[in-house]
C-alpha cells in the first residue's frame, strides 16, 4: 500500500475535475450508478473517484484525463503509461472489492486494474493493489453490490501496488 497525501494544489485541482465531471450530471438529471452500503453523494463520489486516479497516476508518472463527459467515460481506461491503460477504481470500504460498473467482465478493458482506498485523513488516499486484464478474467466474480450485477475482484487475489510501481520505473 501507498498512502499518497494531496498538497493543498493537488486538492483544488481534484475539486476543481471533479466538479467539472459532477455538476453538468446533475444539472442534466444523470445519476451515478453508486452501490455499496454507505451511498455518498455524487459530488463526493466524484472527488474520490479524481483522488484515486490522481494518486495512481502519480505512481505510474502519468496524468488522468480532466475533461468531462456527460454520459460518463463508458467504460475508457482513466489513463496510459507506456502503452498500457489503466482503470482505477475507488472503494469505501477496507480491503473493498475492485468493482467494474458491469456484469461482463469482458468490458473492463485496460492492460492494468487499481484500487485505492481511503486515507487516514479526506487529503489523503491509500494506492491498494492492481491486477492485469488477464488476471481479472481468470479470477473474477459476478456480485451484486446494490445496483445490480457486477464483474469485480477481492483484493487478496491482486498484487500490491509496490511492484507495480517497482516494475514500470525501474
Amino acid at each position: 500500500m501507498i498512502e499518497v497525501n494531496f498538497s493543498p494544489e493537488d486538492m483544488e485541482e481534484a475539486i476543481r475535475v471533479a466538479k467539472l465531471r459532477n455538476d453538468p450530471k446533475m444539472e442534466a438529471g444523470i445519476k451515478s450508478n453508486l452501490f455499496g452500503r454507505h451511498k455518498m453523494n455524487e459530488a463526493t463520489s466524484h472527488l474520490n473517484g479524481v483522488m484515486a486516479e490522481m494518486a495512481a497516476a502519480w505512481l505510474v508518472g502519468s496524468e488522468i484525463d480532466k475533461t468531462s463527459k456527460l454520459g460518463g467515460d463508458k467504460g475508457a481506461p482513466d489513463f496510459w503509461k507506456n502503452g498500457l491503460s489503466y482503470e482505477v477504481k475507488f472503494t469505501g470500504f477496507p480491503n473493498g472489492d475492485f468493482i467494474v460498473p458491469y456484469r461482463d467482465p469482458l468490458k473492463f478493458v485496460a492492460d492494468i486494474g487499481i484500487v485505492v482506498n481511503p486515507g487516514n485523513t479526506p487529503t489523503r488516499v491509500k494506492v491498494m493493489k492492481w491486477i492485469t486484464r488477464e488476471d481479472f478474467l481468470d479470477n473474477y466474480h459476478v456480485r451484486d453490490y446494490g445496483a445490480g450485477d457486477r464483474a469485480a475482484i477481492s483484493q487478496d487475489k491482486m498484487t500490491d501496488i509496490e511492484e507495480l510501481k517497482y516494475n514500470i520505473t525501474r
